[in-house]
């Protein structure tokens, strides 16, 4: 054939020219490929294990705050809520293939054996009523841990737990992430955890609420042997050591109990309280343990003179409850005149029996009365021992209540005024006199929250002040003013306000 008579497709068939170019496109997006292959297998790979690795650390760092969240809550009456780092989000990126967010868990875990005990402990606040509670005997508070457990995708990293002892990390690599305050100095410090929570994603929100706030403490000690404090825990004793005083001693009761071991013979000041995690209500309910006598016991007073005694009823973390019913009676005779036998808690868990002496026919004989508060639906009670005496005549000055040893305050009057918005203000001027030296003087104000200013005295012989109160509510409320002498005597009177 012809070479003039080819066609054109024929020529552009056997033409070669663009050959290497497109070997070259090829090429270039093969090497582009690899790479890609390469950053996606080592390269992100490492970049979430970063992000795993600085998200961790800020779940360390969450559930240190979520303990003192709770610390914190056991002291107030309103719910908070804090929220806890538990997973994370990969870097974005246009050439990258990241997993699903790395979602952990928290939750609450009832330990085996899950129980607070405290042994050994006995009341020493002479004449207060603690010791009829905290008489040595095993008391037991249930309580929960919260445990965060990690969905991380590169990294390995252990659970951490908060427990009533602290923040702890790991089962094999133990260590604590935060300073237990179990016990400082002698101080004692426990708060129980109790609710339901489970909660998973990046983050979590754990709702907080008090169930028994922290508002007393009792003083108490081990009489020879030493108070101890058994926790479930499976944390080494070495590990619990190293947050506690050098003369507290821990050993491991088991795989599963820790048991801490206070010096005998030792005063600590135990604080209780106990904290709810979670949404639901649950039992929030205190259970009334024990009665303190707020103003001692021992009371004296005179034949025909007023005279008040104070009760706070506790619950089994030694926390006042409020809105309960008492009933006062005398046990043992008939020498005191009480004025209302059926009373109710106020929000400090105190009632106030307001009574006076009667010796009746035996006007020249000291004689002692036995005043018992009950708690109407448990049966929880404390009795009040009063001594009354001959009324002296010629007796304090003032036509004030004496208790026959120099012992006086009278109320010299008492003004009243609105605060707008903030209840009443009472302005109370009073005098007061003791033989053997006045302690304290008490000036109150019988409202629901049992307002008081106490002014303390280092044993002069007379005082008299005027001493300002601010009530929160509008109506007018009897005042009472109490002084109490070195001996621990009491005087009180009460001014009724129209």
């Amino acid at each position: 054939m012809n070479p003039s008579s080819k066609t054109p497709f024929s020529r552009f068939r056997n033409d070669t020219r663009g050959q290497s170019v497109l070997i070259g496109v090829i090429f270039l997006i093969g090497i582009l490929v690899v790479a890609l292959a390469i950053y996606q297998a080592q390269v992100v790979p490492q970049q979430n294990a970063n992000t795993e690795t600085e998200s961790f650390g800020e779940t360390m760092d969450s559930m240190v705050e979520l303990q003192s969240n709770v610390i914190q809550s056991s002291t107030q009456s309103t719910a908070r809520s804090v929220t806890v780092i538990t997973g994370t989000r990969y870097q974005d990126g246009l050439f990258r293939v990241n997993p699903l967010p790395a979602e952990g868990s928290l939750t609450t875990e009832t330990p085996d054996d899950g129980e607070i005990r405290i042994n050994n402990a006995n009341g020493s606040e002479e004449g207060q009523g603690t010791e009829s509670y905290w008489d040595g005997s095993e008391k037991t508070f249930d309580t929960k841990e919260i445990t965060f457990e990690n969905g991380y995708n590169e990294i390995t990293a252990e659970n951490i737990t908060y427990s009533s002892g602290g923040v702890f990390i790991g089962q094999n690599t133990q260590r604590s992430l935060s300073n237990s305050e179990l016990v400082d100095g002698r101080e004692i410090n426990l708060v129980s955890v109790n609710g339901d929570l489970d909660e998973q994603g990046v983050q979590s929100n754990v709702p907080l609420r008090t169930q028994s706030k922290l508002e007393e403490s009792v003083v108490v000690r081990g009489d020879d042997e030493p108070i101890e404090i058994s926790l479930p825990s499976t944390k080494s004793a070495s590990l619990w050591e190293e947050n506690l005083p050098d003369e507290v001693t821990v050993t491991n009761e088991s795989d599963e109990r820790v048991l801490i071991a206070l010096p005998e013979n030792t005063r600590y000041e135990l604080s209780l309280s106990s904290v709810r995690v979670g949404d639901d209500d649950g039992n929030g309910q205190q259970t009334p343990s024990y009665m303190y006598r707020v103003t001692g016991d021992g009371l004296t007073t005179q034949d025909e003179q007023s005279f008040r005694l104070q009760t706070q009823l506790r619950d089994q973390f030694n926390n006042p409850v409020s809105g309960e019913d008492i009933t006062v009676e005398e046990i043992n005779g008939d020498n005191v005149d009480i004025d209302e036998t059926e009373l109710m808690t106020n929000s400090r868990g105190v009632v106030t029996m307001r009574g006076e002496g009667n010796l009746a026919g035996n006007q020249n004989n000291e004689q002692t009365a036995e005043i018992r508060f009950t708690h109407d639906e448990t049966g929880v009670e404390t009795t009040h021992t009063v001594i009354i005496q001959p009324r002296q005549t010629g007796g304090p000055g003032n036509g004030g209540p004496g208790n026959g040893g120099g012992l006086s305050i009278t109320i010299n009057g008492v003004s009243t005024s609105n605060v707008a918005g903030e209840g009443r203000e009472y302005t109370v001027n009073w005098g007061a006199e003791a033989d053997d030296g006045i302690d304290e003087v008490i000036i109150e104000i019988d409202d629901n929250d049992n307002t008081q200013k106490v002014i303390d005295y280092d044993g002069e012989t007379s005082a008299s002040d005027e001493s300002v109160l601010e009530s929160p509510q509008n109506a007018n409320n009897d005042v009472t003013a109490t002084v109490v002498d070195v001996n621990g005597q009491t005087a009180s009177t009460e001014e009724e306000i129209d």
